[in-house]
């Protein structure tokens, strides 16, 4: 996600930089801001945009903002738990549809002063052989009592060039405004008497939502577009991001926890289930069997009786047959007790 902090609320000054490291770059580009920043280097955040390179110099933007301001920014984004990625300025992502249509496009040695009129504000970005050389914010145009007027607007623009006569020398400005459906009527007056050829007016909306133009920037490679996003907010993703992956964690293992309970319960209900169904068709079958186990009972006692395999008669019928040649069995006399004879007396 990508936030844009307001082009009256950064610092943004295009510089020739030696070219080197990009580690190195940005030193250089934080020393550069202890001379044209009104706060302290320690309450600002900076970043460097390289915008052309060449083999010893290289043109650079450096964008600073107060760390208080962004905190300010990203506060509700913060609550909301959904911190942006980057932070880029909002005057960068017009720039970017401007310069994609060709409206940097000037003879050499010619500025094209590109001004955005809208009832936020009033915006300059100053052209140059294609390539920006200033951007400049002029402030808020919503309150015709405390905002800026039509004066105060012409008086700036002149100041504006003054200064990048006194940087790049005396070059024939141009002017191009694009005016927002909610300009002052006011301002865009006051634009009619700009100095020199008249001003070309277009409006706003002939071009792509800036979301788009700040997306596009945001698609680069890393590194190679502004991004004034505390330190501290990729750390607090890093620990939201943690903190999403526990809890993600933590509700997979207690779902499947659940889903393992569930299935014990739910086995444990089919089993007794089924014993119950087992215990009725056991007492269905117990009366039946008791009847079946009694007629064992007493076919095994007829066979009992009827078997004369064990007999005394089969017994002896075994041993007579087991007996040798001339030897039989006799008849048993039994033996009959005498009385004694008494002797004579």
């Amino acid at each position: 996600m990508i936030l844009a902090a307001p082009a009256e609320q950064a610092l943004l000054r295009v510089l020739r930089l030696p070219t080197t490291d990009p580690a190195e770059l940005h030193s250089m580009a934080e020393l550069q801001l202890d001379k044209f920043s009104p706060f302290p280097a320690e309450h600002m955040l900076t970043s460097v945009e390289t915008l052309a390179q060449h083999d010893q110099t290289s043109r650079v933007l450096i964008a600073a903002a107060q760390r208080e301001m962004l905190d300010a920014l990203g506060a509700p984004w913060l609550q909301a738990g959904c911190l942006p990625d980057s932070v880029d300025v909002d005057l960068l992502g017009w720039w970017h549809h401007l310069g994609a249509r060709g409206c940097g496009a000037a003879p050499d040695g010619e500025v094209l002063l590109l001004l955005l009129l809208r009832a936020a504000g009033v915006d300059l970005i100053a052209v140059q052989a294609g390539q920006p050389v200033l951007f400049r914010s002029f402030g808020s145009a919503a309150d015709a009592a405390n905002g800026l007027s039509g004066a105060d607007l012409l008086e700036e623009i002149n100041y504006t060039l003054i200064t990048l006569e006194a940087e790049g020398g005396a070059a024939q400005p141009h002017f191009s405004v694009w005016c927002a459906a909610d300009a002052p009527p006011e301002l865009a007056e006051a634009l009619r008497k700009l100095p020199g050829e008249p001003a070309e007016f277009h409006e706003l909306k002939e071009l792509p939502p800036l979301s788009e133009g700040l997306a596009r920037r945001a698609a680069q490679p890393a590194g190679r577009q502004i991004n004034l996003a505390p330190p501290g907010w990729a750390v607090a993703r890093r620990q939201r991001r943690i903190q999403r992956r526990i809890t993600l964690l933590a509700t997979l293992l207690a779902g499947v926890w659940l889903l393992g309970l569930g299935v014990l319960i739910v086995g444990n209900l089919i089993q007794r289930q089924r014993m119950a169904g087992l215990k009725a068709t056991l007492a269905r079958l117990e009366k039946p069997a008791d009847r079946v186990r009694e007629q064992l009972e007493r076919v095994q006692t007829l066979e009992q009786y009827t078997d004369h395999s064990r007999s005394v008669l089969e017994a002896l019928r075994e041993i007579s047959q087991c007996l040798p040649a001339g030897v039989s069995i006799g008849r048993t006399i039994p033996w009959q007790c005498a009385a004694r004879p008494r002797p004579p007396k």
